[in-house]
């Protein structure tokens, strides 16, 4: 004798009811690899979000989301600090010379606190909305460093690529930095009004961008 032929019907609903128990196996599956060997299993699955949202509220609602860029900026110059130390002490030992001005420095990383942070807080709100900014801002940097005479000399540039020299801040940093701790000259007070033109620009521009974009941040986050 030969099987009856299904109904369609019924065929649908038993395809339907295997696909579902083949989901429900690959999903509880893949849900115990996650955690398996650990002590406490699927509890972590509910203590990541329950953190993640805490974090949130504190972040949005108790600590002010644009002191995350300062405490950056603050972490990577306790590092700028110790570097420029070192080399005070090598200029001290190597050249015999520790110039007075030396205390001008202070007023430069301020300076650059300002514009560095000013450009961390529009990254920051572009990053999050357009995930691709990190990896912008990581050419940008990169093309940024080489554009600077830190390794190559201003005179070593190519003649078309002497603007580049002139609007970039950094520029004048880093001869005021050669000036401080390479030699015993005052640096230009001409280069230090550009600089601060340069940080405070972007420290006010940062701060109202950052503070307009910040409002849109909890829907996408």
């Amino acid at each position: 004798m030969t099987a009856a032929p299904r109904i369609p019907g019924t065929l649908f609903l038993h395809n339907l009811v295997e696909r579902r128990s083949l989901l429900f196996q690959l999903v509880r599956r893949d849900f115990e690899q996650r955690f398996v060997g650990s002590a406490m299993g699927w509890i972590w699955g509910l203590i990541h979000p329950l953190v993640l949202l805490i974090s949130w509220t504190f972040v949005f609602q108790f600590f002010p989301a644009e002191m995350i860029p300062v405490s950056v900026f603050l972490s990577s110059l306790v590092s700028h600090l110790l570097g420029v130390a070192l080399m005070m002490a090598a200029a001290g030992i190597f050249l015999n010379q520790i110039s007075v001005y030396l205390l001008l420095l202070p007023v430069y990383i301020v300076v650059v606190g300002l514009l560095s942070i000013g450009i961390g807080w529009i990254a920051a709100s572009l990053h999050v909305f357009l995930r691709d900014t990190a990896q912008v801002v990581s050419v940008v940097l990169l093309f940024w460093f080489w554009m600077t005479p830190i390794f190559i000399a201003p005179k070593s540039f190519p003649r078309w690529a002497h603007f580049l020299l002139v609007v970039n801040p950094f520029y004048y940093v880093v001869r005021a930095y050669r000036k401080l701790l390479l030699g015993s000259a005052m640096p230009s007070l001409t280069d230090l009004a550009i600089v601060a033109a340069y940080g405070a620009a972007a420290f006010v521009i940062g701060g109202l961008f950052f503070r307009y974009m910040k409002k849109g941040f909890a829907d996408v986050l």
